[in-house]
């Protein structure tokens, strides 16, 4: 029976020491531009801030309000913007990161539904850490 009870014990100190762990990752100002009604794409934007001490990896994000989302890159070749798909983005221990207009974003496809300035969309944020985390986007005029 001891040696059940420190077992036990072992596992919630495990439990506790990793959900100290939720508060590495903060994400703020997550927006949506507004779009004409029969835009099927979008993109959102945000902030990511890692405190941890290790680099973090957003490996990919979900929305009930959207078919799928990628993260994408916004590059200038030639005088032409460009955009490409990216498996994940690295953000380093201690630092922060920027999805903004003309760099990375969130690619949002195959919206579910109408959206108009002021709508909040849940967003999931899965992190290499095992992190998940539920962001609300406003759309923005």
């Amino acid at each position: 029976m001891k040696y059940f009870t420190r077992i036990t014990l072992f596992g919630l100190m495990t439990l506790v020491f990793a959900q100290s762990r939720a508060g590495d990752i903060t994400v703020q100002d997550a927006w949506i531009p507004e779009a004409p009604p029969t835009a099927k794409v979008l993109a959102c934007y945000l902030s990511i801030d890692n405190q941890s001490d290790a680099a973090v990896m957003l490996e990919s994000a979900a929305s009930g309000d959207f078919g799928s989302i990628e993260i994408h890159a916004s590059e200038i070749h030639d005088g032409m913007m460009h955009m490409h798909k990216e498996h994940h983005l690295t953000i380093d221990a201690r630092s922060s990161l920027k999805l903004q207009q003309g760099g990375y974003h969130l690619m949002l496809m195959n919206k579910k539904k109408t959206l108009s300035a002021g709508d909040l969309i849940d967003i999931e944020l899965h992190f290499s850490n095992d992190e998940v985390i539920h962001v609300k986007a406003e759309v923005r005029k």
